[in-house]
């Protein structure tokens, strides 16, 4: 019998690579097929995996055909490759066509809320489409149903994240992403409803575990205040929170935001 192949795309980057380690170790009749434009990338984390458990293939995810020649007859593809908002779009498209199964760690709201869209389609193929089942959104969500199944109404909800320099020699893809959620526009959900804000403007201060205590944060564009509306549409405020540690870095981040005519200059 020949083993169900996994096809795990940018399987190098930071939760792909964790989520590859734990399906190696899972039972079940798995291949892990690991796709990278990079190939030479994977072999370190071909090393640690059971011997004849994983393969690697070069993959340009933006060649459609290389990428149906690829997924054919997979039980499931996983992107982890970023930015979302330029590798989403190609990856799901190709596998609803190839009626593949679908799972990625959309971090993006732009690519988000296509991929939502798709709902309808995806159903009506028979085909698994799972958006945002990363850390934040994925395991926030996760965490926020659990805390909201033992209140009795919900009204506003914050999500707070903090990264610090606990996570050296990060990649350009969550360097780009952090330059995006900081710049711009910031859809978020206010008064009950879809709103718009600037990313970085607002500020909160929660008390954060782990030591950290009482810390500012700002509001940034993340897929939270459009997925969690799905599932508690009757909230008043739902928001994405965010920063960086040491404080200073957080000035580097709101230096990307675009300058706009009659903005006051930050100080």
């Amino acid at each position: 019998m020949t083993a169900r192949r996994v096809v795990s795309i940018g399987a190098a980057g930071e939760m792909a690579r964790v989520a590859v380690e734990r399906s190696a170790k899972a039972n079940g009749d798995w291949h892990l097929v690991l796709c990278d434009i990079r190939p030479e990338v994977l072999q370190p984390l071909v090393e640690r995996l059971p011997t004849g458990r994983a393969s690697v293939r070069r993959l340009d995810l933006y060649d459609h055909r290389n990428l149906l020649e690829v997924i054919d007859g997979a039980a499931l593809v996983v992107l982890g490759a970023g930015p979302y908002i330029r590798t989403s779009e190609p990856v799901i498209t190709a596998c609803l066509e190839a009626k593949v199964p679908y799972l990625d760690f959309d971090d993006d709201v732009e690519s988000t809320q296509p991929a939502l869209s798709l709902h309808a389609k995806a159903k009506e193929a028979g085909i698994p489409v799972y958006v945002g089942c990363g850390a934040s959104p994925g395991m926030s969500n996760v965490l926020v149903a659990d805390a909201a199944s033992e209140l009795d109404t919900v009204e506003d909800i914050d999500l707070g994240w903090l990264v610090g320099d606990e996570r050296p020699n990060v990649g350009r893809a969550v360097l780009q992403h952090l330059m995006h959620i900081a710049a711009g526009d910031c859809l978020t959900w206010e008064n009950g409803g879809p709103a718009v804000h600037e990313s970085y403007v607002e500020t909160t201060t929660p008390q954060m575990g782990g030591g950290v205590g009482e810390i500012r944060l700002y509001e940034t564009a993340h897929p939270e205040p459009t997925t969690l509306p799905r599932r508690y549409p009757g909230a008043r405020r739902i928001r994405c929170v965010g920063g960086l540690d040491p404080a200073p870095f957080n000035g580097l981040a709101r230096g990307t935001r675009p300058r706009r005519p009659g903005r006051q200059t930050d100080h």
